[in-house]
């Protein structure tokens, strides 16, 4: 906030040129960025607290919600020469019904810090596998005894678990705040972490969005040589039809529409949020009408 206030001030003076005005705007957009994500995880963890947060279930694509992450990350990682690696091609039951948005709030904190804290010339690799039944039994050291159970007994029933891995070659944790990483508000003090943003909020929403879910969530971690978070989800099946059909529901977006000559009321007793809705609605095509209330007549 201090941020914004103080370059919206030093713009506002006399004499700026086209491109200090640029810099500043630049400046004051990712220090907005920065609180909106701020006060989206308060008030994330202020649901979790008074156990508001409910998960939304439905069919949804494993691969695809992997795919989506990667995309979104592939160009800043190769901006700071990271070597940016997924892979979900060990996943043959890739439907599942799953909180989509909540899988992929968890994969963006997961990634985001992977890249904030591995240097140039540093990896993160992401893998999402389907553990098979006869694997499980491998896996006893990685997996707790009643997960083990539950996804040897959930093969008949329409479930599988699924292991997914995020690891970066960064800076890494120190014994001791491993040991405390997923609580909300923490951060380890070190002159490189104290250097780079954060809530202290991103592992505390993530656990507990896992935790949600039924799985379970590990870190492993050394100072210097980087950190593996490994996530474990007991999920059921989807019908690939079932997912299909919800597809074609939620098919189409704004850009494949055309709102041309449509006309809407838009109500707001912002003059801010009025006027970036109105630009937006004008962007869009539409004929709009204004009102602060729904009292007020035209």
């Amino acid at each position: 906030m201090n941020a914004i206030i103080g370059y919206t001030t030093i713009a506002q003076r006399e004499g700026t040129t086209p491109e200090e005005m640029t810099d500043y705007l630049k400046k004051i957009d990712a220090s907005s960025k920065h609180l909106l994500a701020l006060i989206n995880d308060v008030l994330e963890m202020s649901r979790i607290e008074s156990g508001k947060m409910d998960l939304d279930i439905h069919p949804c694509d494993l691969r695809a919600t992997v795919q989506e992450v990667e995309d979104m990350f592939a160009t800043q990682m190769k901006e700071k020469d990271i070597a940016f690696i997924v892979d979900a091609n060990d996943v043959e039951d890739r439907f599942v019904m799953c909180d989509n948005y909540r899988l992929n709030r968890v994969l963006l904190n997961l990634l985001s810090n992977a890249y904030k804290f591995t240097p140039e010339g540093g990896s993160v690799t992401v893998t999402l596998a389907q553990l098979a039944d006869d694997a499980v039994r491998e896996f006893d050291g990685d997996i707790p005894g009643e997960n083990i159970a539950m996804t040897m007994e959930s093969a008949v029933k329409g479930r599988h678990t699924y292991e997914l891995r995020v690891r970066d070659t960064g800076i890494g944790m120190s014994p001791e705040f491993a040991a405390h990483v997923f609580e909300a508000f923490e951060r380890e003090h070190t002159s490189t972490v104290n250097k780079i943003q954060g809530t202290g909020l991103g592992m505390a929403i993530t656990k507990s969005i896992i935790d949600l879910m039924g799985g379970t969530i590990e870190v492993n971690t050394r100072q210097g040589e980087g950190t593996e978070f490994v996530i474990h989800l007991n999920l059921e099946l989807a019908d690939a039809s079932e997912f299909a059909q919800d597809e074609a529901a939620e098919a189409g977006s704004i850009d494949e529409v055309d709102f041309t000559g449509k006309r809407v009321l838009l109500v707001e007793d912002n003059e801010i949020n009025l006027e970036i809705a109105s630009i937006m609605l004008e962007e869009l095509g539409f004929e709009y009408e204004t009102a602060i209330n729904g009292k007020e007549t035209t």
